[in-house]
Protein backbone atom coordinates (compact mmCIF):
# COMPACT_ATOMS: atom_id res chain seq x y z
CA UNK A 1 0.00 0.00 0.00
CA UNK A 2 1.26 3.88 -0.59
CA UNK A 3 1.85 6.10 2.18
CA UNK A 4 0.07 9.21 1.82
CA UNK A 5 2.26 12.76 3.24
CA UNK A 6 0.32 15.76 4.63
CA UNK A 7 2.28 18.93 6.16
CA UNK A 8 0.68 21.77 8.22
CA UNK A 9 1.94 24.44 10.37
CA UNK A 10 1.96 24.78 13.89
CA UNK A 11 2.28 28.08 14.80
CA UNK A 12 3.75 29.54 17.98
CA UNK A 13 1.30 30.74 20.64
CA UNK A 14 3.47 33.65 20.85
CA UNK A 15 3.22 35.07 16.98
CA UNK A 16 -0.33 35.71 17.55
CA UNK A 17 -1.40 33.47 15.21
CA UNK A 18 -3.46 30.53 16.53
CA UNK A 19 -4.61 28.28 13.41
CA UNK A 20 -6.26 25.00 14.21
CA UNK A 21 -5.87 22.25 11.70
CA UNK A 22 -8.20 19.35 12.19
CA UNK A 23 -7.77 16.85 9.99
CA UNK A 24 -9.19 13.40 9.00
CA UNK A 25 -5.87 11.52 8.05
CA UNK A 26 -7.75 7.82 7.30
CA UNK A 27 -10.82 7.22 6.49
CA UNK A 28 -11.16 3.52 7.90
CA UNK A 29 -13.18 3.25 11.46
CA UNK A 30 -14.86 0.24 11.96
CA UNK A 31 -17.70 -0.22 14.47
CA UNK A 32 -17.84 -3.49 16.56
CA UNK A 33 -21.44 -4.41 17.01
CA UNK A 34 -22.88 -6.82 19.54
CA UNK A 35 -25.50 -9.12 18.74
CA UNK A 36 -28.05 -6.57 19.88
CA UNK A 37 -26.59 -4.28 17.45
CA UNK A 38 -25.04 -1.91 20.36
CA UNK A 39 -21.40 -0.72 19.59
CA UNK A 40 -18.79 -2.66 22.10
CA UNK A 41 -15.27 -2.28 23.12
CA UNK A 42 -14.49 -5.74 23.71
CA UNK A 43 -14.55 -6.95 20.06
CA UNK A 44 -11.40 -8.52 18.90
CA UNK A 45 -11.62 -5.99 15.84
CA UNK A 46 -11.78 -2.56 17.65
CA UNK A 47 -9.67 -0.50 16.67
CA UNK A 48 -6.48 -0.14 18.47
CA UNK A 49 -3.40 1.89 19.40
CA UNK A 50 -0.87 -0.73 20.35
CA UNK A 51 2.76 1.36 20.07
CA UNK A 52 4.23 4.74 20.25
CA UNK A 53 7.72 5.59 19.28
CA UNK A 54 10.22 8.32 19.32
CA UNK A 55 12.80 8.44 16.46
CA UNK A 56 15.82 10.36 15.20
CA UNK A 57 16.56 11.33 11.14
CA UNK A 58 19.23 13.36 10.10
CA UNK A 59 16.94 16.14 9.72
CA UNK A 60 13.95 15.48 12.03
CA UNK A 61 12.39 13.72 15.22
CA UNK A 62 9.62 12.05 14.34
CA UNK A 63 6.43 10.40 16.52
CA UNK A 64 5.25 6.99 15.14
CA UNK A 65 2.23 5.85 16.28
CA UNK A 66 1.32 2.40 15.44
CA UNK A 67 -2.71 0.48 15.45
CA UNK A 68 -3.73 -2.64 14.60
CA UNK A 69 -5.22 -0.97 11.36
CA UNK A 70 -5.36 2.60 9.45
CA UNK A 71 -6.38 5.13 12.55
CA UNK A 72 -8.99 7.97 11.79
CA UNK A 73 -8.23 11.04 14.14
CA UNK A 74 -7.88 14.38 14.14
CA UNK A 75 -4.76 16.55 15.07
CA UNK A 76 -5.32 20.09 17.09
CA UNK A 77 -2.66 22.70 18.10
CA UNK A 78 -2.61 22.79 22.05
CA UNK A 79 -2.22 26.00 23.47
CA UNK A 80 -1.09 24.99 27.11
CA UNK A 81 0.88 22.53 27.40
CA UNK A 82 2.51 23.85 23.70
CA UNK A 83 2.08 20.68 21.81
CA UNK A 84 0.21 18.54 19.14
CA UNK A 85 -3.16 16.92 19.90
CA UNK A 86 -4.50 14.02 18.73
CA UNK A 87 -8.18 12.56 19.22
CA UNK A 88 -8.86 9.27 18.21
CA UNK A 89 -12.46 8.48 18.27
CA UNK A 90 -13.48 4.66 19.17
CA UNK A 91 -9.93 3.68 19.57
CA UNK A 92 -8.99 1.68 22.53
CA UNK A 93 -5.22 2.39 23.97
CA UNK A 94 -3.40 -0.96 24.15
CA UNK A 95 -0.61 0.74 25.91
CA UNK A 96 0.43 1.02 29.28
CA UNK A 97 1.43 4.64 30.98
CA UNK A 98 4.58 3.06 32.08
CA UNK A 99 5.53 1.83 28.20
CA UNK A 100 5.24 5.33 26.85
CA UNK A 101 8.82 7.02 25.55
CA UNK A 102 10.13 9.33 27.29
CA UNK A 103 11.66 11.63 24.56
CA UNK A 104 15.02 13.52 25.51
CA UNK A 105 15.51 16.10 22.45
CA UNK A 106 15.29 19.23 21.83
CA UNK A 107 11.76 19.52 20.08
CA UNK A 108 9.59 16.67 21.54
CA UNK A 109 9.43 17.04 25.04
CA UNK A 110 6.88 14.63 26.24
CA UNK A 111 4.43 11.90 25.15
CA UNK A 112 0.70 11.74 27.14
CA UNK A 113 -1.58 9.04 26.45
CA UNK A 114 -5.06 8.63 27.68
CA UNK A 115 -8.10 6.47 26.69
CA UNK A 116 -11.40 7.94 28.14
CA UNK A 117 -15.24 6.75 27.77
CA UNK A 118 -17.34 8.60 25.33
CA UNK A 119 -20.95 7.64 25.81
CA UNK A 120 -20.69 3.66 24.99
CA UNK A 121 -17.19 3.85 23.07
CA UNK A 122 -14.01 4.58 24.50
CA UNK A 123 -12.01 7.36 22.76
CA UNK A 124 -8.02 8.02 23.04
CA UNK A 125 -5.92 11.11 22.81
CA UNK A 126 -2.08 11.83 22.47
CA UNK A 127 -0.68 14.92 23.25
CA UNK A 128 2.64 15.16 21.52
CA UNK A 129 4.44 18.39 24.09
CA UNK A 130 7.10 20.42 22.15
CA UNK A 131 9.97 22.23 23.77
CA UNK A 132 9.65 24.75 20.64
CA UNK A 133 6.87 25.26 18.37
CA UNK A 134 7.85 23.44 14.90
CA UNK A 135 6.07 22.87 11.65
CA UNK A 136 5.03 19.20 11.18
CA UNK A 137 4.04 16.67 8.59
CA UNK A 138 2.06 13.76 9.01
CA UNK A 139 2.50 10.74 6.63
CA UNK A 140 0.42 7.26 6.86
CA UNK A 141 1.48 3.99 5.56
CA UNK A 142 -0.54 0.43 6.66
CA UNK A 143 -1.55 0.56 10.22
CA UNK A 144 1.45 3.49 11.28
CA UNK A 145 1.35 7.60 11.75
CA UNK A 146 4.33 9.47 11.83
CA UNK A 147 4.41 12.88 12.55
CA UNK A 148 7.48 14.89 12.04
CA UNK A 149 9.02 17.92 13.24
CA UNK A 150 12.18 19.23 11.56
CA UNK A 151 14.74 20.34 13.40
CA UNK A 152 15.79 23.50 12.14
CA UNK A 153 13.68 25.96 10.69
CA UNK A 154 13.60 27.58 7.22
CA UNK A 155 15.05 31.61 7.52
CA UNK A 156 11.46 32.76 6.91
CA UNK A 157 9.70 30.51 9.54
CA UNK A 158 12.01 31.41 12.21
CA UNK A 159 11.19 35.17 11.47
CA UNK A 160 7.71 34.72 11.49
CA UNK A 161 8.30 33.02 14.89
CA UNK A 162 10.56 35.80 16.41
CA UNK A 163 7.72 38.39 15.78
CA UNK A 164 6.34 38.97 19.37
CA UNK A 165 7.64 37.79 22.81
CA UNK A 166 6.87 34.02 24.27
CA UNK A 167 3.29 33.48 25.45
CA UNK A 168 2.02 37.02 23.90
CA UNK A 169 -1.61 35.68 22.37
CA UNK A 170 -3.62 38.22 20.55
CA UNK A 171 -7.35 37.60 20.94
CA UNK A 172 -10.71 37.86 18.67
CA UNK A 173 -9.34 38.31 15.89
CA UNK A 174 -6.56 40.58 16.26
CA UNK A 175 -4.51 40.33 13.64
CA UNK A 176 -5.99 42.65 10.36
CA UNK A 177 -3.85 41.10 7.82
CA UNK A 178 -5.80 37.93 7.95
CA UNK A 179 -9.02 37.75 5.21
CA UNK A 180 -12.34 37.65 6.65
CA UNK A 181 -14.31 34.53 6.45
CA UNK A 182 -17.21 34.37 3.74
CA UNK A 183 -18.04 30.19 4.20
CA UNK A 184 -18.14 28.30 6.84
CA UNK A 185 -17.14 25.19 5.86
CA UNK A 186 -16.78 22.65 8.90
CA UNK A 187 -17.80 22.81 12.74
CA UNK A 188 -15.79 19.90 14.45
CA UNK A 189 -15.39 19.15 18.71
CA UNK A 190 -12.55 17.58 20.87
CA UNK A 191 -12.81 17.48 24.72
CA UNK A 192 -10.30 17.61 26.85
CA UNK A 193 -9.45 16.96 30.76
CA UNK A 194 -10.85 20.39 31.74
CA UNK A 195 -12.85 21.66 28.59
CA UNK A 196 -13.80 21.35 25.35
CA UNK A 197 -12.50 23.12 22.31
CA UNK A 198 -14.91 23.61 18.91
CA UNK A 199 -13.82 25.02 15.85
CA UNK A 200 -15.70 26.27 13.22
CA UNK A 201 -13.30 26.00 10.36
CA UNK A 202 -13.80 28.51 7.59
CA UNK A 203 -12.27 30.29 4.51
CA UNK A 204 -10.69 32.65 6.89
CA UNK A 205 -11.38 34.84 10.44
CA UNK A 206 -14.71 35.06 11.72
CA UNK A 207 -15.07 38.65 13.42
CA UNK A 208 -18.46 39.31 13.30
CA UNK A 209 -20.33 37.77 15.75
CA UNK A 210 -22.22 37.69 19.26
CA UNK A 211 -22.92 35.56 21.17
CA UNK A 212 -25.55 34.84 24.46
CA UNK A 213 -26.40 32.37 26.71
CA UNK A 214 -29.96 30.89 27.53
CA UNK A 215 -31.11 29.66 31.23
CA UNK A 216 -34.07 27.14 30.40
CA UNK A 217 -32.95 24.72 28.37
CA UNK A 218 -29.33 25.84 29.18
CA UNK A 219 -27.67 26.67 25.61
CA UNK A 220 -24.92 29.10 24.80
CA UNK A 221 -26.04 30.25 21.50
CA UNK A 222 -23.62 32.52 18.81
CA UNK A 223 -25.01 34.71 16.00
CA UNK A 224 -22.59 34.60 13.30
CA UNK A 225 -23.14 37.22 10.70
CA UNK A 226 -21.72 37.88 7.00
CA UNK A 227 -20.79 34.47 6.58
CA UNK A 228 -23.12 31.43 4.80
CA UNK A 229 -22.41 27.64 5.89
CA UNK A 230 -22.32 25.34 2.73
CA UNK A 231 -24.49 23.45 4.27
CA UNK A 232 -28.34 24.30 2.96
CA UNK A 233 -29.50 21.82 5.83
CA UNK A 234 -29.66 22.50 9.53
CA UNK A 235 -26.64 20.03 11.09
CA UNK A 236 -26.37 18.36 14.84
CA UNK A 237 -23.65 16.69 16.30
CA UNK A 238 -23.79 14.65 19.26
CA UNK A 239 -20.91 15.21 21.41
CA UNK A 240 -22.31 14.03 25.16
CA UNK A 241 -19.09 15.22 26.94
CA UNK A 242 -19.49 17.03 30.48
CA UNK A 243 -19.37 20.74 28.85
CA UNK A 244 -21.70 20.37 25.93
CA UNK A 245 -23.93 17.35 24.99
CA UNK A 246 -25.24 18.76 20.93
CA UNK A 247 -23.83 21.31 18.52
CA UNK A 248 -26.70 22.88 16.65
CA UNK A 249 -26.01 24.90 13.40
CA UNK A 250 -27.97 26.24 10.47
CA UNK A 251 -28.06 29.22 8.24
CA UNK A 252 -30.30 32.17 8.05
CA UNK A 253 -30.39 35.17 5.27
CA UNK A 254 -28.65 36.99 7.75
CA UNK A 255 -26.74 34.71 9.58
CA UNK A 256 -25.41 31.83 11.09
CA UNK A 257 -26.55 30.13 14.30
CA UNK A 258 -24.81 28.06 16.58
CA UNK A 259 -26.48 26.64 19.80
CA UNK A 260 -24.45 24.59 21.94
CA UNK A 261 -27.19 22.12 24.71
CA UNK A 262 -24.94 22.50 27.71
CA UNK A 263 -25.70 22.39 31.66
CA UNK A 264 -26.27 25.64 33.54
CA UNK A 265 -22.99 25.65 35.35
CA UNK A 266 -21.28 25.95 32.45
CA UNK A 267 -23.53 28.57 31.12
CA UNK A 268 -20.61 31.46 31.95
CA UNK A 269 -17.55 29.07 31.25
CA UNK A 270 -17.55 30.23 27.64
CA UNK A 271 -15.11 32.31 25.93
CA UNK A 272 -13.86 32.38 21.93
CA UNK A 273 -11.63 34.24 19.45
CA UNK A 274 -11.23 34.57 15.70
CA UNK A 275 -7.85 32.47 14.13
CA UNK A 276 -6.59 32.27 10.42
CA UNK A 277 -9.07 29.29 10.03
CA UNK A 278 -11.75 30.40 11.55
CA UNK A 279 -13.33 30.74 14.98
CA UNK A 280 -12.58 28.89 18.44
CA UNK A 281 -14.78 28.17 21.50
CA UNK A 282 -14.20 27.57 24.87
CA UNK A 283 -16.45 25.72 27.14
CA UNK A 284 -14.93 24.68 30.41
CA UNK A 285 -11.94 25.74 32.18
CA UNK A 286 -9.78 28.36 30.55
CA UNK A 287 -6.53 27.31 29.72
CA UNK A 288 -3.93 29.17 31.88
CA UNK A 289 -1.64 30.46 29.02
CA UNK A 290 -4.61 32.60 28.10
CA UNK A 291 -5.67 33.45 31.61
CA UNK A 292 -2.66 34.81 31.84
CA UNK A 293 -3.15 36.39 27.91
CA UNK A 294 -6.36 38.31 29.08
CA UNK A 295 -4.68 39.18 32.72
CA UNK A 296 -2.09 41.58 31.43
CA UNK A 297 -3.91 42.63 28.19
CA UNK A 298 -4.77 46.68 28.41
Amino acid sequence: MGSAKMTFSLSNPGSGRLPVILMTALLMLWYGCNQKGQSTMESPMSTQIVDIQITEEDNAWNCKISGNRPLTFSAINNLSPTGLLLYFPDTRLEISQSDLPSPVNEIIGFIEAEEYQSGSTADSRILIGLNVARPYRISAAEADTLISFPKVLAKSSEREHRKEPPGTIKMNGAQPETAAASVLQQVTAVPMKDYIIIHLIADGTIRDYRSFSIDNPARIVFDIHNVRSRFSNARTIAIDARWVKRIRYHSYPDKIRLVLDTEQQFLADHFSFGTESGLLIYVGKMPKQIQRSLMSSP
